[in-house]
């Protein structure tokens, strides 16, 4: 939001299923899945409140991304490719 001004910002949204972001998070942390899942909600909740906050939009809604990609079943490397791509159309 803060790059909104200035020229050439691509917006993207990265999103999940809620078990692949609990268990992503089980891997990064020594917790249990019912921690895991109140964290990745928490986080969620975080992220919206301060996004609204500060955009006046809702957080996730497509309309405010040029580009959203569900992680759910790609890796990380797949995800990066995907904007690389996008980002060599639009600038063709």
């Amino acid at each position: 939001y803060i790059l909104k001004d200035k020229p050439n910002v691509i917006k993207v949204f990265i999103y999940a299923d809620l078990d692949k972001r609990v268990n992503r998070a089980l891997e990064r942390n020594d917790i249990d899945k019912d921690r895991a899942r109140q964290a990745v909600i928490k986080a969620d909740k975080n992220r919206a409140n301060y996004y609204s906050f500060y955009s006046g939009k809702k957080w996730g809604q497509p309309e405010n991304y040029d580009l959203c990609i569900n992680s759910t079943n790609i890796s990380t490397e797949q995800a990066v490719d995907l904007i690389l791509n996008y980002l060599y159309i639009i600038n063709k």
